[in-house]
């Protein structure tokens, strides 16, 4: 019997994960377009395109280095050193995915306002400067590059979890480099948050009397008609992320072989706050709630070991048979 492939990104999942974006920004618009006076949407188209552009250039090789550049010269970056172990983790991750060199890799400091970044950086950073010291790795799938915190660099994480994580990231890079999902959350959060502050702003304005047009209703019914429209199209584009979020999991755990390193990393970088939290809360989240990700995780062991007899590229471990790890409540 042929050995089946890994598929790392099926076609399947990106039309589903495109779709999810082109519907969560037409919502928007749609919304936008019935509660604004052109000029404002003119505006707020400009200032989304700016945003998405900015976000795109940073798959710019030259610049981006440049970017971090100016950043090591001020003393808040540096390259990661090829002989870390790190390093070694991301070479090795590098090679099973089959590419010739390792994607570049900066460390920055965690506590780096996000604010302080260069402009091209910001979208990309967001995750990594706001999540825990266990959030190893932000990365661009549209540049191809990490990031890791210094923090991160020395947390209590074991060796096994660390090279899920890295599994993870990469495989972010390899499966989500043409996908919409990243641009179409940038896109939805700086237009609805153009419209939203303008409505604000108008809304004070007119508690001191002055006049301001609007093209339907009234300010506070556009101000809560943005915000529900943002709510909404996040929740959209986020099934798309979701499922790049398992999909990279997946990856991970056929590329580690290690569905037990897997779920103990799944227990470090979700506080026990996130475990307990409705999975509703997670609806607009770019990331899977904590349940859903161990259960995805033990799916594909099961997977791995029911239809891939042999391990991933260029790894010699067994595939171990999946057991229900302590770490997640959930029946075999």
């Amino acid at each position: 019997m042929t050995q089946k492939k890994w598929d790392y990104s099926t076609s399947k999942d990106n039309t589903v994960i495109a779709a999810s974006s082109i519907a969560g920004l037409g919502l928007l618009a749609v919304s936008a377009s019935a509660l604004f006076t052109p000029i404002a949407l003119i505006a707020a188209a400009t200032y989304t395109a700016y945003s998405v552009g900015t976000a795109f250039l940073a798959s710019n090789e030259k610049l981006r280095k440049n970017a971090f550049n100016k950043l090591a010269s001020k003393g808040k970056s540096r390259k990661l050193e090829s002989d870390h172990p790190f390093a070694k983790m991301i070479s090795k991750t590098s090679k099973k995915l089959g590419y010739d060199t390792a994607p570049d890799t900066y460390v920055i400091d965690r506590m780096l306002l996000k604010s302080t970044l260069p402009l091209l950086l910001r979208p990309w950073a967001k995750k990594l400067l706001e999540g825990a010291a266990h959030n190893i790795f932000a990365a661009s799938p549209a540049g191809g590059y990490l990031l890791v915190s210094e923090e991160a660099l020395n947390n209590d994480m074991s060796d096994a979890s660390k090279e899920f994580v890295v599994a993870h990231e990469m495989s972010h890079i390899k499966a989500d480099k043409y996908s919409l999902a990243p641009y179409g959350k940038v896109a939805i959060k700086k237009a609805a948050n153009f419209l939203a502050w303008g409505t604000t702003l108008a809304l004070g304005l007119s508690a001191f009397g002055v006049a301001l047009p609007i093209a339907t209703g009234s300010l506070a019914m556009a101000f809560l008609g943005i915000n529900g429209a943002r709510l909404g199209a996040h929740i959209v584009n986020s099934y798309g992320a979701h499922i790049m979020e398992k999909r990279a999991d997946s990856n991970a755990v056929y590329l580690t072989q290690d569905k037990d390193a897997a779920l103990s990393c799944m227990d470090k970088i979700h506080p026990v706050a996130m475990k307990k939290a409705p999975s509703v809360l997670h609806l607009w989240e770019a990331h899977p709630n904590y349940k859903t990700r161990c259960a995805n995780i033990i799916s594909t062991a099961h997977k791995i070991q029911r239809d891939f007899s042999s391990v991933a590229a260029n790894q010699n471990a067994p595939v171990t048979t999946p057991q229900v790890s302590k770490h997640a409540q959930f029946k075999k």
